[in-house]
Order: structure tokens, then C-alpha cells, then sequence
């Protein structure tokens, strides 16, 4: 029973509040004066003030490791916040400035183009110019933004569609390189409401499919890319052959390993190998319980 009360006491001034402890103990000294002999009861006391003091202790000890940790994790928000910033500035003073420069200048060769061949690819430099530029500014704002949060929001949406035009356009400038191959997409058809996160990275590698082509096949090579979307998965397949007498573009392939980290993310998984002469990427990326389709 003693040895019950001891550790009762060493307990409660370890977990719970100072006052409810202190309480504690004095209704088990008061309770001691009556059941317990005279002579017993200050040795008995003293066990108890020793058990009380060693629960304490564990509390304080417990209570500097939380300070630790929360000193830790402020110091690791203040850092990333700190990178972040300096990241934002980088971008800003590099890409964006480059890509004004781009827009100047092809803005200032079209006025001497003669004729509408020579206006055509200067125009689509200046609209892809023009796009990567608002994009870079969207990621400089997400940078600076001190007070965003994590928590993913969800929109509807029409997937398909958006992909669709993603693949009309994009197969449009695969064209205009003298690039020939296939673009196929199917599946369902209808309105999902998806977590923007996992919506920004289909069409973020979507994107990234078009300019792996884009980058790294020579003509005459031929490619197909095939997209299918569920109501709770969305798969691409993209292939092209490899023209062995041609050497493409040395890949550094960190595009396709930030998308595997995002994508591996949501549970879904990227694989992308070489096959002979044929390079086959594949993407799956799971639209999970909590992306529900909307039925019309």
C-alpha cells in the first residue's frame, strides 16, 4: 500500500498539475496522522515528500525537452523561411529577368520578320515566354508567403478536359518540330473534385512528358503518349524511340525525380527505364478516398 501511495505521488507531480499534487499529498499526510502510529509517520512523510520531489524532477526534465524541441522547430521555420526568401530572390533575378530579356528580343526581331513563317516560331517563343514568366512569379509569391499553410484544398474540375487541351497544345509544338507521333487520352469524362496538389502534379507531368520529347528525340523518331483517367486513378504511358545516330540532350533528370518525390507522395509511383532503343515512361498517381467523383 505504501509502496502504491509513493509511486501515486511520484506520478502526479511528474503529469499533473502542481496544485492537484500538492493536494494530493497533503490528504495522504492527513490521512497518515490517523491510521498510522506516531513514530512511523515522519519516516513514512519523508518517503513521500522524497517520492513527490522525484516525480517533479521527471516533470521539469520532461517539460526542457519539449522547450528543446520547440526551440529546434522554430529555428528549422526560421531557416526554411530564410531559404525560401533567398530562393524567391534568385528566381526573380535570374529566370524572370532572362526570360524579359527572351520576350525583348523576340519581340523586337518580329517587327523585322518579312513574312509569317519567320513571325509563327517567334510568337510561340514570345507566348511560352510570356507563360513561363507568370508561372516563375506564381512560385516567387508561394516562396515569400510567410503565412500559407499546408492543408491541401480541393476544387472541382473537368481533368480530362484540362489534360485534353494540355495534349492539343503540346502536340501542336511536337508538330511544328517535325516531331511525329500519337497523342491519346480516355477515361472518365465527368466533373472530380481533387485536391489541387495532386491536380497541379498531373498536369505538371503532363507537361514534363511533352518536353522530355521535346528535349530529348531527334526526328525521324516517332513517340506515343497515352493518358487514362478513373474516377480513382490517373495513368500515363509515354514511349518514343531513340535515334541512335542522333545523340539528344544529356538528361540531367531531376525533373522526373522531383515528380517521383511528389508523386510517391500522394502514393502513386513514376517509372521511367530504357528499353533497347525505346524510352517508356510510366505514372500512376491514385486519386484516393478522399477525391471523389461527382456524378452530372
Amino acid at each position: 500500500m505504501l509502496v502504491g501511495t509513493w509511486l501515486c505521488l511520484a506520478i502526479a507531480f511528474a503529469f499533473l498539475h502542481i496544485s492537484i499534487a500538492l493536494c494530493m499529498l497533503c490528504v495522504s499526510v492527513v490521512t497518515l496522522l490517523f491510521i498510522t502510529p506516531t513514530n512511523a509517520v515522519i519516516a513514512i512523510v519523508i518517503f513521500q515528500v522524497c517520492a513527490s520531489l522525484a516525480g517533479y524532477a521527471c516533470k521539469l526534465h520532461i517539460s526542457s525537452i519539449e522547450q528543446h524541441r520547440q526551440l529546434e522547430l522554430a529555428q528549422n521555420t526560421i531557416h526554411v523561411l530564410t531559404l525560401e526568401r533567398m530562393l524567391a530572390t534568385r528566381l526573380h533575378d535570374t529566370v524572370t529577368n532572362d526570360l524579359s530579356t527572351i520576350v525583348t528580343v523576340a519581340s523586337t526581331r518580329i517587327i523585322d520578320a518579312s513574312n509569317e513563317s519567320e513571325k509563327r516560331p517567334l510568337e510561340d517563343i514570345i507566348a511560352r515566354s510570356q507563360h513561363a514568366f507568370v508561372k516563375a512569379h506564381e512560385i516567387i509569391d508561394i516562396l515569400r508567403d510567410e503565412n500559407r499553410t499546408d492543408n491541401s484544398e480541393q476544387s472541382l474540375c473537368e481533368l480530362k478536359q484540362e489534360i485534353t487541351v494540355i495534349f492539343d497544345s503540346e502536340h501542336k509544338r511536337l508538330q511544328d518540330l517535325n516531331l511525329v507521333g500519337t497523342c491519346t487520352i480516355r477515361g472518365y469524362d465527368g466533373p472530380l473534385l481533387v485536391d489541387d496538389a495532386v491536380r497541379a502534379e498531373i498536369e505538371g507531368i503532363v507537361t514534363e512528358a511533352f518536353a522530355n520529347l521535346r528535349r530529348h528525340c531527334s526526328p525521324p523518331t516517332d513517340y506515343s503518349i497515352y493518358a487514362e483517367i478513373r474516377r480513382d486513378m490517373f495513368n500515363l504511358v509515354e514511349m518514343n524511340a531513340l535515334n541512335m545516330d542522333i545523340q539528344p540532350l544529356q538528361p540531367s533528370g531531376k525533373g522526373l525525380q522531383l515528380h517521383r518525390h511528389t508523386i510517391e507522395s500522394f502514393g502513386g509511383k513514376l517509372v521511367a527505364l530504357q528499353d533497347q532503343q525505346t524510352w517508356i515512361l510510366r505514372v500512376e498517381i491514385p486519386l484516393n478516398q478522399s477525391l471523389f467523383a461527382v456524378d452530372k
